[in-house]
């Protein structure tokens, strides 16, 4: 009789349906065993996988199988390490003629039998050093040297792909023997058990079965099961591999949130922290984390991170209430917020209390983790620094934008109503010509004595574009709260910040409000004093006297009657002569005939302080008319009599004048008596010396 193959095999738990590598190992003991082997089976001690109650506790020999229990350290990456060596070292000074290993983990220990003559089988049941759940420690490196170990030492290797078999050819040079695993014929059977327990039945399901690793590719399945349109449902069974928390974590689903966020005013513009980049990192980080359900998505574009009041995080917040979501995924802490104490008291109180899981990929924060993270010192210290980084980026804007104000540089997000940013320097202003036209009519019209409300509806029923309609024109994003209608309209108000604003004359008035610190939105008031006022930094639409001219007009305007286009006559100048009180016009019918009455405002409010003093329209025109003419008279009258002092006070200087003329007449007049003489003497000494010759001649001749 021929002697009998004597067999070691090592390398799994049990000879028990625990995982892949134990149903190969029994079915191929079984058979071996049937066909006259003398087979020993060094298995781990503990428990089944699925629980004490599988346990085969005491059993030594299973269908001809000699089984031998060796020690084992029951800590996770640890079994398998003590339980191989222990059955390396068992088989090695045992009878045995081959050795035959399972799994790369266990043949790190190949070379303990070879040296003791030996002959070593290594079956590969895949290249388990690649795999997700060995990543992280020693436990990647060992399998990875075990797997050069069954190359090295092994006298044959089984590989139970051609994958891993062209692996091992490419990597090291090794011919393998490709065998691949079967399958026994199912024994079909009536779905009793699974329905009274889960309520399933034939055909109302799909079913995955094998060990729940990653490797295995679960969430993906998951993924795809969401996306199909069916009534049945998915069962997914099998026992863990040293993965409870990946089975943990995929049998909870977390209805997720994505909240992306980007400011542009505390200094987050670099690429990596953009919208778009933020959402693949959160999207790959949800492939693989398949208890994370996508449901929705809010993002805050453009908005500082040093207070929670942003409108898809207010939004995201009514949702958590509501309790649509569970769970928030945020790129880091810094994207949830840079505010110390409020991302604290979210992290620390609100989301406890409301059971909500927050998770921070880059910063490896997961409040639902077994480490609590939020209870050490790092998360804390983190939030302190964002919060740092913020308030040294407000500081450094707030500077910035105090030095271009006092330059005469426009800071603002928007240009004013009637111009626009320079393309070429967004801190200068250029006339916006279509609206510029606008301003002027409304300038026009105040001066023609409309009212505020009066040219508002004008520039309406004219259809005339708003302030905020010409910020959607040009692409702006405004955020337009109580909306009536797709274009924001005219009103009085918006006329009224035109008619006061100092920007249509060429100033710019900047600085007039400020926030109370960097977290906080609420503005508050800058004593005038304190604003920055710098003259002629853009061209005027509106010239400066009439400018004044509404300034002064605003000063005294009243509200219009409902039945008239223009402020009424007397609007603004009409006070009680006993309390001081404006006087406020009304109006009476009688006999279809509309009477206009003013009376003091005060009596109606406390009929004690005043009495009403009802004063007629009529009466009143006629009173300030009667008053307009006597002072027109009498400023006529003083003309006159100014006229006649202003003569009086000249007559000494007209008197002087004149004698300084008469003398002058007198010393002319003088003169020409002179010059008469002499000339009368010169033509009687002619007249004489004419008649001498002349009686000469005769007494010759």
């Amino acid at each position: 009789m021929s002697k009998k193959l004597a067999i070691a095999m090592f390398g799994q738990k049990r000879l028990s349906r625990e995982g892949g590598v134990e149903i190969v190992v029994k079915e191929l003991c079984t058979r071996m065993a049937q066909n006259g082997c003398d087979v020993t089976c060094y298995n781990r001690a503990g428990h089944h996988v699925s629980g004490a109650e599988y346990d085969d506790a005491g059993k030594t020999e299973y269908e001809g199988i000699r089984q031998k229990s060796v020690p084992t350290i029951e800590r996770r990456g640890l079994a398998a390490v003590s339980s191989s060596a222990f059955a390396a070292l068992y088989s090695a000074f045992g009878k045995y003629d081959v050795v035959h290993i399972h799994a790369e983990g266990p043949a790190f220990f190949a070379w303990l039998p070879k040296m003791f003559g030996k002959r070593v089988v290594v079956t590969v049941h895949g290249i388990d050093w690649q795999r997700e759940k060995w990543q992280s420690g020693l436990g990647s490196k060992f399998i990875h040297q075990g797997e050069k170990n069954a190359a090295k030492y092994a006298d044959e290797v089984i590989v139970l792909s051609k994958g891993v078999q062209d692996y091992f050819k490419e990597t090291y040079g090794r011919e393998t023997h490709f065998i691949p695993n079967g399958v026994n014929r199912p024994q079909i059977r009536e779905a009793s058990l699974i329905t009274d327990k889960f309520g399933l039945k034939k055909d109302s399901y799909i079913l995955f079965l094998g060990r729940l690793v990653p490797e295995k590719g679960i969430r993906y399945l998951v993924e795809a099961f969401k996306n199909v349109k069916t009534d049945k449902k998915l069962v997914i069974a099998g026992g863990s591999s040293d993965t409870d928390s990946f089975i943990q974590q995929n049998s909870t689903r977390y209805r997720t949130a994505l909240y992306l966020r980007l400011s542009r005013e505390d200094g987050d513009k670099t690429e990596s922290d953009s919208i778009a980049n933020q959402r693949t990192l959160l999207e790959a980080y949800t492939a693989d984390h398949p208890e994370l359900c996508i449901v929705d998505e809010f993002v805050d574009d453009g908005y500082s991170g040093s207070n929670f009041e942003r409108p898809a995080f207010q939004n995201l917040f009514r949702e958590l209430e509501q309790g649509t979501i569970n769970c928030i995924l945020v790129k880091d802490l810094s994207r949830f917020g840079r505010n110390y104490i409020e991302v604290g008291r979210y992290l620390e109180r609100i989301f406890p209390v409301m059971r909500v899981r927050l998770i921070a990929v880059t910063d490896n924060y997961d409040s639902q983790s077994a480490w609590k993270t939020s209870d050490s010192i790092m998360v804390p210290m983190r939030n302190l620094l964002n919060d740092a980084y913020c308030r040294d980026i407000s500081v450094k804007i707030k500077s910035q934008l105090a030095v271009k104000r006092k330059r005469g540089d426009f800071v603002g997000s928007f240009a004013t109503y009637g111009y626009q940013k320079d393309p070429g320097n967004h801190t200068k202003l250029i006339v916006d010509e279509l609206a510029a036209e606008t301003v002027q009519d409304i300038f026009r019209w105040k001066i023609n004595g409309m009212s505020n409300q009066g040219i508002a509806d004008r520039l309406n029923v004219e259809k005339v574009p708003s302030p905020a309609a010409r910020k959607l024109q040009s692409g702006a994003k405004l955020s337009l709260h109580f909306r009536k209608s797709d274009e924001p309209p005219w009103s009085a108000k918006a006329v009224d910040r035109i008619l006061h604003n100092e920007v249509y004359i060429g100033k710019l008035v900047q600085g007039k409000t400020r926030r109370l610190d960097y977290r906080s939105k609420k503005k508050m008031n800058v004593p005038m004093r304190d604003w920055v006022i710098v003259d002629n930094t853009h061209e005027a639409i509106i010239p400066a006297e009439q400018f004044e001219l509404v300034r002064r007009i605003l000063e005294t305007e009243t509200r219009r009657p409902n039945d008239a286009e223009t402020v009424a006559l007397f609007a603004g100048f009409l006070y009680c002569g006993d309390c001081g009180s404006r006087l406020v016009r009304r109006s009476a019918s009688y006999k279809e005939k509309r009477y206009i009455y003013y009376q003091c405002s005060s009596s109606k409010q406390n009929k004690d302080s005043c009495t009403s003093h009802n004063l007629r329209d009529e009466k009143l025109y006629n009173i300030v008319r009667n008053a307009l003419q006597m002072q027109i008279q009498i400023v006529m009258e003083e003309a006159e009599f100014v006229e006649s002092i202003r003569q009086a006070r000249q007559e000494p200087y007209r008197v002087r004048r004149i004698e300084r003329q008469i003398r002058q007449l007198t010393a002319e007049k003088a003169h020409t008596q002179g010059i008469k003489e002499k000339l009368y003497g010169d033509y009687v000494k002619k007249i004489e010396v004419d008649h001498k010759k002349n009686t000469y001649t005769e007494f010759v001749f």
